[in-house]
């Protein structure tokens, strides 16, 4: 009996499935909104992404986790929410800039630039 392959992911509302990640990142009917931060554990924040197409407009959270092997330079182990050196940008949940801040939040930022872009890193790319 063969095994059924699930989905990376479906639409709550009109049911569209996406095979993989980089399936769903390459989708322009997807349109990034937001990040909601989890200051405490950066992979538990959320993306927030609307299905545009016509029979939809279902807006989608997908967990920054999914995205953890996306960080391509080193994840500093500190937290600079609050401090001199953070512009903020985590603060606004629709605030898709990137980060310059040496902070353990700066590569959900860097995710959020491919998310935009519908572009995966070229070292996941398959």
């Amino acid at each position: 009996m063969q095994k059924a392959v699930r989905p990376y992911k479906a639409c709550t509302l009109c049911g569209y499935e996406w095979p993989t990640l980089q399936r769903f990142v390459q989708d322009c009917d997807l349109k990034v909104n937001g990040y909601q931060a989890c200051f405490e554990h950066a992979e538990e924040g959320l993306f927030l992404l609307t299905h545009e197409c016509p029979q939809c407009h279902s807006t989608l959270a997908v967990q920054a986790n999914d995205f953890i092997t996306w960080n391509t330079g080193s994840r500093p182990g500190i937290l600079n929410f609050g401090s001199e050196s953070c512009p903020g940008h985590c603060l606004d949940n629709e605030d898709l800039d990137p980060c310059s801040a040496d902070c353990s939040m700066r590569w959900v930022r860097d995710v959020l630039q491919y998310l935009k872009a519908h572009e995966v890193p070229d070292e996941m790319d398959s």
